[in-house]
């Protein structure tokens, strides 16, 4: 028993100390040392991480899409909250059950690629990262047709952060030219969102239009 607590905690040690090395050499674009699954999450197997991985979230999941679901009820459902109360608030836990379940699911499908694909390739391939994130998508399916489209236009500006970080860390790109596209996407964007409002605001969503309204008035 003693010699298996041993082993667990030399690789448990090892682990520690390529993934240190690892996060240390990845600003500076250098490879590092493959780290295989049996040190990544010794000493469970591949299938016994992805579940546990899928169940943790759970609980930071409800945290989040509670409120989210909640506030809109709140601000712009209230009368219907006191005429129908039984159905608004199954139709609330239904909607939440169904995000809970897409980011529990996202979480499984992600790290189960990456085992997966670590394996075959026997690397830390960027290709089993990006197929790894391609693939979690489909647990949108889960969700409502409106809530993929708000999760892809939330994502949009993350991706787009995340790629001029990249660049402005290898001094590609300065940080004034970021500054400059940014504001001029702000007001490409702007002007298109409130020419809609002004003359096509049937095309806004209900709820985004109500506070656009609160806000801005009708003119």
């Amino acid at each position: 028993m003693g010699k298996v607590y041993q082993n667990e905690h030399l690789i448990q040690t090892n682990f520690r100390f390529n993934k240190k090395a690892a996060i240390e050499n990845v600003d500076d674009g250098k490879p590092y040392e493959y780290i295989p699954c049996y040190q990544n999450h010794a000493p469970r197997t591949c299938l016994r991480c992805c579940g546990m991985h899928a169940i943790k979230v759970i609980l930071p999941s409800c945290a989040i899409y509670i409120p989210i679901h909640l506030i809109p009820i709140l601000l712009f459902k209230r009368k219907l909250l006191m005429e129908h109360p039984k159905q608004v608030l199954l139709q609330f836990l239904k909607n939440c059950s169904l995000s809970v379940l897409f980011l529990s699911s996202y979480n499984l499908i992600f790290v189960g690629t990456l085992c997966i694909g670590t394996r075959w390739c026997k690397k830390d391939s960027e290709l089993v990262g990006y197929a790894s994130g391609f693939l979690a998508a489909l647990a949108s399916l889960f969700e409502k047709a409106e809530r993929r489209k708000e999760f892809t236009i939330y994502c949009f500006p993350r991706v787009f952060e995340l790629i001029t970080n990249y660049y402005l860390k290898r001094d590609v790109i300065s940080e004034k030219c970021i500054d400059t596209l940014v504001v001029l996407l702000f007001m490409l964007s702007s002007g298109a969102m409130m020419y809609l409002y002004q003359n096509q605001p049937k095309f806004i969503k209900t709820t985004f239009l109500s506070l656009m309204r609160r806000v801005f008035g009708v003119n």
